[in-house]
């Protein structure tokens, strides 16, 4: 066997309840993360496999990167086969420079109500749905034919703002009030008085302050998109805190509720993220010089969310016309590369498109 490293090399980190739940003085479990092992058969020199890794993993640090580039966790739909969230073949790819904010950006799309306000950004980018449907899971998304409808991420569930989140922002008696009036509601509002270790931990820390999590897409003009499934709690007058994960810096946002635009307003933007499909891609390119893959062809691997665009929203206008999907990359390009390539992709889950957020 060939073995391979990841990020399944890390041990799984226990939660707030199994900590809690850990007898003063009891050892620890032993225990390790995962090696992803191919058999040698499939890997030996000659084989295609062989031969692809020496174009786009020709360096040692490449053993820790596998796992991620090549082969992406299943999506979460029941009756899956391993073909059926991958998307192999030759097609159109534009790669787009990041913007900075405020900069117009060339890819533009607009529904039959206006403007959408996206844009690509920060590995986040479109697809068209005619080469999104290939692939049978984004296909039962976008219509589920009498299958169990695909659940939109975190629907029913709420997240909490955790500790790590706050220690990054200076002390302040203001937020500290808040975050005791918000607790006291919450303590409120229970029905049995006895707290789990993780509730106490979660008060204590931090105000149990909780929201409806969601998939956060990259707006064009500064403002937050609130589809129907959020409206109800992100869209009163008390504007909105988005927080993003990791919180190893300052990665809270707030949004004025003058900034805020939702569904039930009949904002297009917003209408737009009520239909769409969204997918966390794991995309390979090779741009081949010939018949066959040369180990010094360029290649690309890329990472991030991918939204479903009906072909006939697909921005005809633009230098991306003629491309089938368009993502956005951090490294600056003399312009952007649009052309048919030796191109892979894998959908590790599919999800309805959704902006996250947490009401202050």
């Amino acid at each position: 066997m060939d073995l391979f490293g990841g990020s399944k090399l890390k041990a799984p980190q226990k939660t707030l309840a199994q900590l809690a739940a850990r007898l003063p003085g009891a050892a620890d479990e032993a225990t390790g993360g995962k090696l992803l092992a191919i058999p040698y058969a499939d890997t030996a020199p000659g084989t295609a496999f062989e031969q692809l890794a020496r174009a786009w993993a020709p360096f040692k640090e490449a053993y820790y990167y596998t796992q991620r580039r090549g082969f992406a966790a299943p999506p979460d739909i029941a009756g899956l086969g391993p073909h059926d969230y991958a998307l192999e073949g030759a097609f159109r790819l534009s790669l787009l420079p990041d913007r900075p904010a405020g900069a117009a950006h060339p890819f533009r799309l607009a529904g039959p109500d206006g403007p959408i306000a996206l844009r690509p950004h920060d590995g986040c980018g479109f697809i068209r749905a005619s080469l999104a449907e290939r692939m049978p899971a984004i296909a039962r998304a976008l219509r589920p034919d009498g299958a169990a409808p695909v659940r939109v991420f975190g629907q029913d569930k709420r997240t909490s703002v955790p500790a790590s989140a706050l220690q990054h922002y200076p002390r302040s008696a203001a937020v500290a009030e808040e975050t005791r009036e918000k607790a006291e509601a919450w303590l409120g509002s229970r029905k049995q008085p006895r707290l789990t270790a993780e509730e106490l931990f979660r008060t204590v820390t931090s105000g149990h302050i909780d929201g409806p999590g969601a998939v956060a897409v990259p707006s064009g003009d500064g403002r937050l998109y609130v589809p129907t499934l959020k409206s109800e709690t992100l869209t009163g007058d008390g504007g909105v805190l988005v927080g993003r994960s990791p919180y190893d810096k300052p990665n809270l946002r707030p949004f004025a509720a003058g900034q805020v635009r939702s569904a039930r307003d009949g904002d297009a933007t917003a209408a737009f993220l009520d239909r769409c499909v969204a997918f966390q891609y794991s995309f390979n390119v090779a741009h081949k010089s010939g018949q066959r893959l040369a180990a010094d062809d360029p290649t690309l691997f890329a990472k991030g969310i991918l939204i479903v665009v009906p072909d006939q929203m697909w921005p005809a206008d633009s230098p991306n016309k003629r491309s089938s999907t368009a993502i956005s990359t951090a490294t600056p390009l003399s312009s952007s590369a649009t052309g048919p390539g030796s191109t892979s992709m894998c959908a590790s889950s599919t999800r309805r498109s959704r902006r996250a957020a947490r009401p202050r």
